[in-house]
């Protein structure tokens, strides 16, 4: 690779690293300040909040890059401005539902405190790390999303500290999203086209992006929504699985600089690449799976008391799934963001992660009620495997469509 090419990928594994590191900082400040109910509280409200988040990017976080990588400067800028007047609109109405549930989940005297982190998750989908991703600008993702993230988490949890009040957390997280959002609306986003044209592009953007919304809103059934299912059937058990369940979403983040990177780089007009880079980006995606599945295996039992004090502790069966989930997390971005995206099959990757969830849901929903927080881990490792094997069959049908299809065109 190019050298320019290195400091990107760089810069793309930096700023995930710092969130990371603050996010490890923030988690034993709020269970010692609010013990496990305001912990519990805090993680039902991410879930509905991310799941609400998902709604409002409205696919926009899947297509976007590729689109953005694409196009001209003047061209991108109308691109998110569109998605910023399509993201308003559906926040305006998700994010009153959203509040809605997070308060029939939690514990009446944590009500407040779980509105205001729902809320600051759910405008997380008015954010423009993917229209920067699509660009190739790291230092202007950690100047304008990454870097007031984590210094509002820093905040925050400063805050706690002082005043031993978790409501801090909560105000200053979400008034740093709106600042986010506000300020990527007015650098970032131009428009291009008469007003009344702008209606149809919306539409027509609705129209090509709503299979992935709604294959997303139903793949966090077993992943972002994985905690409110697990505290309507089994709350005992959501401290513990809350924990698990924010490892595994560091991880993931651990995983998406890559993602990020490769997601560009495998877009070229060049033919004579072929599916080297696809290839190669799902080597080192997967490689790095692995490596972080092995890790989290050994290490989450034996270091747990840091991360959740001696609140939560975490078994070896239960981070031996954790590592089974992280491993085919990484193939499941490699075969439907490396493959399937690139190539068009946007159908194809929204029908995996609906078997995915088709199982995964009811799994959650079983296994979670009869064998708590590790039956909750199980459900969700199963899933995942199973939108990896759907995702692979799918590209194997099509490689092997397309032989035939050039076999037959040659004469034979």
């Amino acid at each position: 690779m190019h050298k320019s090419r290195m400091k990107t990928l760089f810069g793309f594994f930096l700023l995930p690293m710092i969130s990371m590191g603050v996010a490890f900082v923030s988690i034993p400040v709020l269970i010692s300040t609010g013990g496990t109910t305001a912990w519990t509280a805090v993680a039902i409200a991410q879930g509905v909040g991310a799941t609400a988040a998902l709604f409002v990017t409205f696919g926009w976080g899947t297509v976007g890059p590729a689109d953005v990588a694409q196009s001209s400067a003047s061209v991108q800028g109308h691109i998110y401005w569109l998605s910023v007047v399509m993201r308003c609109s559906l926040v305006s109405l998700v994010l009153p539902i959203a509040v809605v549930i997070t308060v029939s989940l939690v514990e009446p005297d944590e009500a407040f405190l779980g509105s205001l982190v729902c809320a600051a998750v759910a405008v997380q989908g008015l954010s423009p790390g993917w229209f920067l991703v699509g660009q190739g600008r790291p230092l202007k993702i950690a100047a304008m999303e990454t870097g007031p993230r984590a210094t509002a988490q820093l905040l925050s949890v400063g805050a706690v500290v002082a005043t031993e009040k978790l409501i801090w957390y909560g105000l200053i997280l979400l008034a740093a999203e709106l600042a986010i959002a506000g300020v990527a609306a007015r650098f970032l986003a131009r428009r291009e086209t008469r007003p009344e044209s702008v209606w149809q592009q919306m539409t027509q953007a609705l129209e090509r992006q709503w299979p992935l919304a709604l294959s997303a809103l139903i793949a966090s059934g077993y992943t972002r929504a994985a905690v409110p299912i697990v505290s309507s059937v089994a709350y005992p058990s959501v401290a513990v699985f809350a924990g698990i369940d924010r490892v595994q979403m560091l991880a993931r983040t651990g995983i998406r600089p890559l993602i990020s990177f490769f997601q560009g780089w495998i877009v070229t007009k060049d033919l004579s690449h072929g599916t080297r880079r696809p290839l190669t980006a799902s080597v080192v995606t997967i490689g790095a799976g692995c490596v972080g599945g092995l890790f989290l295996w050994l290490a989450l039992p034996r270091y747990d008391h840091i991360i959740f004090t001696d609140a939560i502790s975490i078994t070896s069966t239960q981070s031996g799934l954790l590592g089974l989930a992280i491993i085919s997390v990484a193939a499941s971005y490699s075969t439907g963001l490396y493959y399937l995206v690139p190539r068009g099959a946007i159908k194809a990757l929204s029908s995996s992660t609906i078997i995915g969830a088709g199982a995964g849901i009811p799994m959650l929903f079983f296994f979670s009620q009869e064998f708590g927080s590790t039956g909750a881990i199980l459900a969700v490792a199963s899933a995942e495997f199973l939108v990896v094997l759907w995702q692979l069959g799918y590209i194997i049908l099509m490689r092997t469509h397309l032989r035939s299809k050039a076999f037959s065109t040659q004469g034979f």
